[in-house]
């Protein structure tokens, strides 16, 4: 329950079809009765939405026999989440008519898990089958305004027995490769039930084996000899003898014996190998060798000695007591694992609280994000209402204030760390042009490059890689209400918009989602709000 409480609040594009239980030979009204009430207590508890009820109207075999009891109707409960306004999927015309109709049965003994021989048919909850599964995930995209490449994703949290949403799920995308939407499937397994990875596979491997472009089964090839192979490894700019492979044969074995003389052998090729810094295993020694990648520290003294600003400076802003805090809110989120609480007034201008009893200091950190969205590379500068929707990736200068894996730093930083950890010397900046800062030139000589330093232009073409973030209702992603209001956006020493940035093998520096930061230390007394200006 809390995993899809999870999901759910994630975005209006996420619902869920939950099947409610039915009776069977062997349950008490009161049973049913009770276990249905528990799960619509425990979606209530979850701040879930279950009031639309949709019944799956099933449709057996015109050859079943007159033992056939299964009932014809199953209660199913489209599940939201309450966070949200609105929801995609109410379009559904499953949603629209509360019903799935014509749910194809299929019989008993073809069903996944009939044992011919017993007689003993599968558990209830797999008596449905896979036809009728398919059928489901049809209609619930009918209706519903999906992308032309767009992929509806099912996660299975409680699959069956025998797993038969994701064998439907794996028809479709089998046998219907051109069927709109696209079809992804999750399943969460339990332990017992891993037993169906293999039985997917082999679905798989079979159609391959059937398609018409696949090659066959048997290939002829010529027979290779066996190699001559000797094991060798490198370690700390040396050659090492792999000793852990002694303990893979008991000894006095024939393969530990074989193991020993190509030991033998090494040892007199690498006579070094087995002493001091060239110890057979490679061990601790080998760490000694590396060799340190860069020296020094980014240096702030040009420019009129502007420097970044001071993650671990103290913050002292005014701070408003909760008793006193009355503002209108357009979103709100509680304060958790280290986070304090966040309002957004009417204004659009950013609050941060600490609705607990003891007084609380934030370290510069991550106070929210701006919802999903996507990059598009285009002019924004200087275009009105337009740049007020999105967040270009522009850099005024290196003291600007990224993040990397979640550590906030200035750019010239992590150029630093990038030399120092990875050995680049050179990079590249998404949408810009990057040259080395100089000091003044002595007389007659050419001028030296500032430490890890540089001038930042933007490109040529005044385009640059721009975050459009959807804008949502409600507060379920409370950057997504700045939205068409980008210039409402804290801008001082406080909180500022960063990017997140990732040092490739290519050296380069590329945006990922941007975030909304605390640049320094804030300590917040009990029961206390104050406003990020």
């Amino acid at each position: 329950m809390t995993a899809l409480h999870s999901i759910l609040a994630m975005s209006p594009r996420n619902a869920a079809h939950l099947q409610m239980p039915v009776i069977q030979a062997q349950t008490l009204p009161q049973a049913l009765l009770k276990h249905r009430r528990s799960l619509e207590d425990g979606l209530c508890n979850c701040n879930l939405d279950c009031t639309k009820d949709v019944a799956l109207m099933f449709q057996k075999p015109a050859n079943c026999g007159a033992q056939d009891k299964r009932l014809l109707v199953q209660p199913a409960l489209l599940v939201t989440s309450a966070t949200h306004e609105s929801n995609s999927w109410a379009e559904s015309s499953v949603a629209q008519q509360n019903l799935i109709q014509d749910v194809p049965l299929i019989r008993v003994n073809e069903m996944i898990g009939y044992d011919a021989e017993t007689g003993a048919r599968p558990g209830a909850s797999a008596r449905v089958g896979v036809p009728a599964h398919l059928h489901i995930i049809k209609n619930y995209a009918r209706g519903v305004d999906i992308p032309e490449n767009g992929v509806v994703v099912w996660a299975d949290l409680l699959p069956n027995r025998h797993c038969e949403f994701g064998r439907a799920a794996l028809s479709r995308m089998l046998n219907e490769p051109d069927a709109k939407p696209k079809v992804c499937y999750i399943a969460f397994l339990r332990e017992e039930q891993k037993d169906v990875i293999p039985d997917f596979e082999q679905l798989i491997y079979s159609h391959w084996d059937t398609a018409a472009g696949s090659p066959p089964k048997a290939r002829a090839v010529e027979p290779l000899p066996d190699p001559d192979l000797q094991l060798l490894s490198w370690t700390g700019n040396a050659p090492r003898f792999p000793s852990n492979l002694l303990e893979k044969f008991a000894e006095g074995t024939a393969g530990h014996n074989h193991i020993v003389e190509m030991r033998k052998t090494f040892l007199a090729a690498f006579p070094d190998a087995s002493t001091g810094s060239g110890r057979a295993d490679g061990g601790k020694g080998s760490q000694a060798q590396r060799t340190i990648r860069a020296i020094g520290q980014p240096d702030f003294s040009v420019d009129g000695g502007a420097v970044p600003v001071d993650l671990t400076e103290e913050l002292r802003p005014a701070i408003v007591k909760e008793a006193d805090f009355s503002v209108t809110r357009k979103g709100y989120v509680a304060g958790s694992r280290g986070k304090p609480s966040i309002v957004i007034d009417a204004d659009f201008a950013l609050w941060v609280g600490n609705e607990g009893d003891s007084e609380v200091q934030f370290e510069a950190s991550e106070l929210c994000g701006f919802n999903l969205g996507v990059y598009d590379q285009k002019v924004v500068a200087g275009q009105g209402e337009r740049e007020l929707a999105c967040i270009p990736f522009r850099f005024a200068d290196d003291l600007q204030i990224v993040s990397l894996d979640k550590t906030p730093l200035s750019l010239a930083h992590l150029v630093h760390k990038m030399s120092v950890v990875h050995g680049v010397a050179e990079f590249e900046l998404a949408d810009h042009e990057v040259s080395k800062k100089l000091y003044e030139a002595a007389e007659g000589k050419d001028p030296l490059p500032v430490p890890y330093r540089h001038s930042l232009t933007p490109a040529r073409s005044g385009k640059c890689n721009t975050f459009v973030p959807n804008a949502l209702k409600g507060h379920a992603s409370i950057g997504a209400l700045w939205v068409n209001h980008m210039d409402k956006l804290p801008k001082g020493r406080f909180a500022k918009l960063v990017s997140l940035q990732t040092g490739a093998g290519k050296a380069k520096i590329v945006g990922l989602k941007p975030k909304v930061y605390v640049l320094g230390r804030l300590t917040l007394p009990a029961k206390s709000w104050t406003k990020l200006t």
